[in-house]
């Protein structure tokens, strides 16, 4: 039993040994890709400092010649024939005389309350 004692404590030696050498290991490892994450995170904060600085100024520039006059000019905006309040009544007014509906002329005459 006394050699079955010593060659467990012995087991648990080594197995001690293997696991701190084993730490130090994956210690190593994790600062290694710390370090390279914080470069990575460095190089990506400084391309954000000038987007951001590029964007600033883009939107605080006074604008160019070109863009001085603004957008060109229309020439207005015309009333169609197909809408518009008086369209919409007339038809209405069409629609109720063409078919004779009940529905049709209700809808004319609701539509018609809001000018009488």
């Amino acid at each position: 039993m006394s050699d079955d004692s010593i060659v467990s404590e012995q087991d648990s030696e080594v197995s001690d040994q293997l696991s701190e050498v084993g730490g130090l290991a994956v210690e190593g490892e994790i600062d290694a890709l710390k370090a390279a994450h914080a470069a990575e995170i460095a190089a990506l904060t400084e391309q954000v400092e000038a987007l951001r600085d590029a964007v600033k100024e883009h939107l605080c520039t006074a604008p160019q010649a070109d863009d001085a006059e603004g957008p060109a000019k229309t020439s207005g905006v015309k009333e169609s024939r197909h809408a518009g309040p008086r369209h919409v009544l007339a038809a209405a007014a069409s629609q109720a005389e063409q078919t004779g509906s009940r529905v049709d002329v209700q809808e004319y005459l609701r539509v018609r309350r809001n000018y009488v």
